[in-house]
């Protein structure tokens, strides 16, 4: 992908030369030697910078993109989709006539392409551009919602810088992201290089899930509620770690589930003490970040609700070759949690991989938010008619007492 916000203006020149030759001149007739010409650049200037006539009309495009998702003012897609709806109407006017191209290098097939590979790339690696890490991936269902959905993206734009809709951008943005998958909707992870969101914004954010949907469901329906989206949320996790462990030939035994692990928190917040035994392998954490949270917020009566489903999902995603048991929860009481693996573990061997998958390790940010969509796939399917009602309690009393993380 070019870099649109390259200091060198060669780009921008011959874009510009570009833009004013196709309001005065059929796109079909134009030439390489015509773009030169108007620009100021040599073909061999040209042809460093791009491949062909098309490549040129279709940075279009992805200037407008990439203008506004790295203006770092975004938290979610249809941030995004007001952004481009009230810029592309404003300066693609006189863009117009190159909707008529056809065939693959038509700027019709080029926003299709171009809307699927960045929407599958904020899906898989959390990010507008390629990271080279994929933290998770989409399955065929999804693979045919997004295209469907990009197809549709490609038309619905033209007809929106013609004017076809008498609608405002935020309406038609509103409008966008109803229709949206429901694998993207939500708020976007980018990258994670400075995390707004930590242990107790995740905490927090599992505890107010649980109290809000008893207040609005009551018991035993809102614990029901609450138990699958957590499992929900553990079974992904776990599914991404195995494919991590495949991925790294590291098999599916205890040890890889623990090298694979997506979390670290602050030096201090957790204490854990692990025993390796010729059978088994015992964890015992005494301190624990997320109850401690509860207790700063007054959920203990809601937020170990989590913990009596999330590292049984977890395994069960990861789907093993060992069991995991909970033998004991510091947040019921206990004076410690015990996690029980039950298949031995060589400690050394696991220390020495343990910096090779660092890099799984994904921030809070990601968590949270990962968390909400798996909250909004099971309340959409659960309770669409009180789902908004519910997540705008969530949301105002979460933002009330955690406003920095930005999650909503």
């Amino acid at each position: 992908m070019y870099n649109c916000l390259m200091k060198d203006n060669v780009n921008d020149r011959i874009l510009a030369g570009f833009n004013r030759l196709v309001k005065r001149t059929d796109f079909s007739s134009l030439t390489v030697g015509d773009i030169c010409k108007e620009a100021g650049v040599s073909r061999a200037t040209f042809y460093r910078h791009f491949k062909d006539k098309y490549d040129v009309m279709n940075y279009n495009f992805r200037v407008l993109i990439e203008k506004h998702s790295q203006s770092g003012q975004l938290h979610t897609l249809k941030d995004l989709f007001v952004r481009l709806l009230k810029d592309g109407r404003s300066t693609w006017k006189d863009l117009l006539p190159l909707f008529a191209t056809e065939g693959i290098n038509s700027l019709h097939a080029f926003i299709y392409d171009f809307s699927f590979d960045t929407a599958k790339r904020l899906y898989e690696c959390g990010s507008f551009h390629d990271t080279g890490s994929c933290y998770r991936k989409l399955n065929s269902h999804e693979i045919l919602q997004m295209r469907v959905f990009s197809h549709g993206v490609a038309q619905f734009f033209e007809d929106w810088i013609r004017g076809n809709y008498s609608l405002s951008a935020e309406e038609a943005a509103e409008d966008l992201y109803e229709i949206l998958p429901a694998s993207l909707r939500g708020n976007l992870f980018i990258d994670g290089t400075n995390p707004a969101c930590f242990i107790e914004d995740h905490a927090l954010l599992c505890g107010l899930l649980v109290k809000h949907a008893r207040l609005i469901l009551g018991d035993p329906q809102g614990t029901s509620l609450m138990k699958k989206v957590f499992v929900l949320y553990g079974n992904r996790r776990g599914q991404r770690m195995a494919f991590h462990a495949a991925e790294r030939n590291l098999g599916t035994s205890a040890d890889a589930y623990m090298l694979c692990g997506e979390w670290k928190g602050k030096t201090g917040e957790n204490r854990s003490e692990t025993f390796y035994e010729d059978d088994c392998v015992r964890s015992h954490v005494t301190k624990c970040a997320w109850l401690n949270t509860w207790e700063k917020y007054g959920l203990l009566s809601e937020g170990p609700l989590y913990c009596t489903c999330i590292d049984k999902a977890i395994a069960q995603g990861f789907a093993g070759s060992f069991t995991l048991s909970v033998e004991k929860t510091l947040s019921y009481g206990d004076p410690y949690c015990e996690f029980v693996y039950s298949s031995p573990v060589d400690p050394d061997q696991l220390n020495q991989k343990r910096s090779s998958c660092s890099d799984l390790i994904l921030p809070f940010d990601f968590h949270c938010r990962e968390l909400l969509d798996c909250a909004d796939e099971v309340l959409s399917k659960e309770i669409p008619e009180k789902k908004e009602s519910m997540m705008a309690a969530v949301r105002e009393e979460f933002t009330r007492f955690r406003p920095k993380a930005q999650l909503f």
